[in-house]
């Protein structure tokens, strides 16, 4: 067995691979290119241990484990562009991070954290800087795919709370207007109080928000819209369906019930139209119903 007199030289199950957790297999033949190394490799709690039965290396033995193991497998082994490895895990003079040396590249890590693999004729990434407070997330939609990833805040974008001119947001039907906040205008002050809005003031670090279902377009129009066309259609046992005209965006509601002019029930629809449509259901079968719109 030839992984056991590695696994023995390691200390056996006090080291950081553990105890071995398969027999030894044929490992893949190596993938790196201008290598056809062959060996064995056995499967540890912690990592692997991989054996060169040819090439340059032949009947020696490496180990691979922690997150170096997790790279290189990830990779595929011996049988990725990889190959096999020919160090045990070290610590790289130049870095002092970990490093393990393969037949056609390497793993290591430039902040202690990051692990990657590289071929031998590209340098070691730099870690880039980071900023103290925390990355913003970018989220990339494709038509078939989301791409997440998180970005570094840019120096000029930290600690702005002190000169960011608050905003607001009002959102409405179909449309989104959007100015610089330095005073609320008393007919927008007044909206909350008279109509079911939804207003969003963004600060710097802070959202408030309330429902919207109102149009900028209306706002200060007192005059009622004119209904035309109203329609009775899909007349069932148990249902039907209310149509009626305004000449400008409104509302939906209808009332009815079974006497004129005394309407117990009522069904609506908050979304401004000009084409309105309302379907009754549950109506009394052979039962006479009084209805009006509104809008």
């Amino acid at each position: 067995m030839v992984s056991f007199n590695k696994w023995e030289e390691l200390s056996y199950g006090e080291s950081v691979l553990g105890l071995p957790t398969s027999d030894e297999g044929e490992a893949s033949q190596s993938g790196a290119e201008g290598f056809d190394t062959t060996g064995v490799v056995c499967d540890f709690e912690g990592g692997h241990i991989c054996w060169h039965r040819t090439g340059e290396y032949n009947d020696k033995a490496f180990e691979t484990h922690g997150a170096i193991d997790g790279i290189y497998h990830g990779e595929s082994g011996s049988g990725s562009w990889l190959g096999f490895p020919i160090t045990d895990e070290y610590k790289d003079s130049g870095t002092s991070y970990a490093r393990s040396d393969f037949e056609g590249g390497y793993i290591t890590t430039p902040d202690g954290i990051n692990y990657y693999a590289h071929p031998y004729d590209l340098p070691t990434p730099t870690p880039t800087p980071m900023p103290t407070s925390s990355p913003s997330p970018i989220i990339i939609e494709d038509a078939d795919s989301i791409w997440n990833t998180s970005t570094a805040h840019s120096p000029d974008v930290i600690n702005t709370t002190s000169n960011v001119t608050s905003r607001i947001l009002a959102e409405y039907a179909n449309s989104i207007y959007r100015n610089d906040l330095y005073k609320i205008t008393t007919d927008l002050a007044n909206l909350t109080y008279e109509m079911p809005s939804k207003i969003i003031i963004e600060y710097a670090n802070s959202n408030y928000c309330e429902k919207l279902i109102f149009p900028k377009e209306l706002i200060n129009d007192t005059t009622p819209p004119i209904i035309t066309n109203i329609t009775i259609t899909s007349i069932t046992d148990n249902s039907a369906t209310i149509k009626w005209d305004t000449d400008e965006i409104a509302d939906s509601l209808v009332k009815y019930g079974k006497v004129s002019a005394i309407y117990t029930e009522d069904k609506d629809d908050p979304l401004f139209v000009i084409d309105h449509i309302i379907l009754l259901t549950g109506l009394e079968t052979c039962t006479a119903h009084y209805f009006v719109v509104n809008g």
